[in-house]
């Protein structure tokens, strides 16, 4: 069952070492952020309502359990794609920049103008060119977050 069309056997190794060293990364780096850094980092005040914990607890416990599960589905599924099929590296780079920019464009216009420059910024990297998509989403970003920022949803 774990041969190509042509016969030869294609060997699961590399697959299961590049999962086997995400989960100990990121899954390692989950623990870690869950408890010791958040903890660390946050301080429960005065206020009123949910522990400053919880969000980055809960987003460090989703992405480590994610982690788990794509190496569970690592395990159980079918040998890694040729290596011709893996992403330029400068996708990642570009999202970076991209993130760089809205963070940038959060710091000196604010939660609304930053999130629409943010999100243009992410579709345009994604390959995104309906004219109709570039304009209504940094908008809808825009309007959320502002009545995110007035309503505190």
């Amino acid at each position: 069952m774990n041969g190509d069309t042509q016969g030869r056997r294609v060997s699961r190794l590399p697959q299961f070492r590049r999962a086997l060293g995400e989960l100990i990364v990121v899954g390692g780096a989950s623990l870690a952020m869950i408890f010791w850094i958040i903890p660390a980092q946050t301080s429960s005040g005065g206020e009123l309502g949910l522990s400053p914990q919880l969000v980055p607890t809960v987003c460090s416990a989703a992405i480590g359990l994610l982690t788990l599960f794509r190496f569970i589905a690592a395990l159980v599924s079918t040998p890694a794609p040729e290596p011709g099929d893996v992403a330029p590296l400068h996708y990642a780079f570009s999202i970076i920049v991209a993130t760089a920019a809205g963070i940038a464009g959060i710091a000196f216009w604010g939660w609304p103008i930053g999130g629409a420059i943010l999100s243009l910024l992410v579709l345009l990297v994604l390959g995104e060119r309906r004219p109709l998509m570039l304009a209504a989403m940094p908008v809808l970003v825009a309007v959320l977050l502002f009545l995110i920022q007035k309503t505190g949803i």
